[in-house]
């Protein structure tokens, strides 16, 4: 389901309970776009956009938007990316030296 139809689907009822919106994005959507990983904070920053306008719109009618951004976590979709991004960076004609 796309984000804003989540946004609509619970407007009344955040709207009667007087209630706050909580987005959650990434460190990466405060940074400057990281080479190598254009994909992943493009989308991030196009979420924190999302999240800022939306928080500026609801501000006028009192509802709160909250953004929290955690950092890198330790966890198996991690390592296995690490270990893609590894496999990818010895297999490189151009990069490697740079990835290294």
């Amino acid at each position: 389901m796309r984000i804003e139809k989540v946004y609509r689907l619970f407007f009344p009822h955040v709207e009667k309970e007087k209630g706050r919106f909580i987005d959650f994005s990434s460190e990466y959507g405060t940074y400057l776009v990281v080479p190598f990983n254009a994909f992943y904070t493009t989308n991030k920053h196009a979420e924190e956009s999302y999240s800022d306008g939306l928080r500026r719109e609801l501000k006028n009618i009192g509802i709160p938007l909250v953004a929290i951004r955690p950092g890198s976590f330790k966890t198996e979709t991690e390592n296995s990316t690490s270990s893609i991004f590894k496999a990818i960076t010895d297999k490189s004609t151009h990069y490697k030296v740079v990835l290294k």
